[in-house]
């Protein structure tokens, strides 16, 4: 537990953009080693004995190192470590080319280290992109509100509730079965689902209202100055929108699914956390009770009287 902690802070201390910069200074790193190969082959200077491994390249010491602490559960971490067991076996077998002078395997090898390496740089810029947009506050790849506007939205509107005793509500949505659908179509498709998932969302608010990418398949929504009846509506409107839904995956196979809502009303509590717990409870047990509905959290919302000056 310990560990972990230090791993999480670690991770809070290192900004985005010092991550940035790692990235594309690995990109680079990556392009002078695919050049300084391909040099060394063409003026036939190439020692297999000699040359050093991929593993203990920037990029190698790297991904061995810092990404298991950044990308830890980010499937870009599996794809870096898959292209860095792809390029030390391609560098395998060009040492045993190299030495039969087999020139037509040595050119297909040299070809298929440079789609690897093509690849790697692809994923960094990737990450590189995402780095900048969750610093920006947004989510990469819904670009939904992720949890660093949370508290700062949520403090705000129950400030502004208990001011001027208008309410407001979140809303906690989170897929059913969404891991079957990792296992069962890969994770490119899940994202996909999540992407149309985000969109059904954003299309289901007004103009005033807060969603947010949580993370995993784990969605609120903040909706401004409503009431009980007016929340579970919005709610149920969600749910319906969803399980009429066609999602399309990859090759457009189509896909339909379910989701389960939690919701609550401020009920007066000056921490905003509560309101987010209420409707965290009533996700609960809106899937454990059967899923794909829409279950209110038990309370009395609190009306407090607008201050005359």
């Amino acid at each position: 537990m310990i560990n972990e902690k230090n791993a999480e802070s670690l991770k809070l201390h290192v900004s985005s953009q010092n991550l940035a910069f790692d990235y594309s200074k690995l990109c680079t790193s990556l392009s002078e080693w695919m050049r300084n190969l391909l040099l060394q082959i063409t003026q036939n200077k190439y020692d297999a004995s000699t040359q050093g491994t991929i593993r203990h390249s920037n990029f190698g010491l790297w991904v061995s190192h810092k990404a298991h602490l950044f990308l830890a559960g980010r499937k870009e971490l599996r794809l870096l470590v898959l292209q860095l067991d792809n390029i030390d076996e391609e560098m395998r077998l060009l040492g045993i080319y190299v030495l039969d002078k087999n020139v037509i395997a040595i050119e297909e090898t040299l070809s298929h280290l440079n789609e690897h390496i093509s690849t790697t740089i692809w994923i960094l810029n990737n990450l590189a992109n995402d780095t900048i947009e969750e610093e920006n506050g947004r989510d990469p790849l819904t670009h939904l509100f992720n949890r660093r506007y949370l508290e700062t939205v949520m403090r705000h509107e129950t400030r502004y509730s208990l001011e001027n005793g208008i309410l407001f509500g979140c809303v906690m949505v989170d897929i059913d079965f969404f891991k079957n659908v990792n296992d069962t179509y890969g994770h490119d498709n899940g994202d996909r689902v999540l992407l149309q998932l985000a969109d059904i969302l954003a299309q289901q608010v007004r103009a005033g209202d807060f969603v947010f990418r949580l993370g995993g398949e784990e969605f609120m929504i903040v909706l401004a100055d409503v009431q009980i009846p007016a929340i579970n509506i919005v709610a149920e409107k969600i749910r319906f929108a969803v399980e009429k839904f066609e999602f399309k995956l990859s090759n457009n196979i189509p896909l339909t699914l379910t989701i389960s809502v939690g919701t609550a009303i401020h009920d007066g509590h000056p921490d905003f956390k509560n309101t987010i717990k209420m409707a965290d409870e009533a996700l609960y047990v809106a899937k454990e009770s059967g899923r794909n509905q829409v279950v209110a959290a038990p309370q009395t919302p609190i009306t407090y009287a607008v201050k005359n000056d």
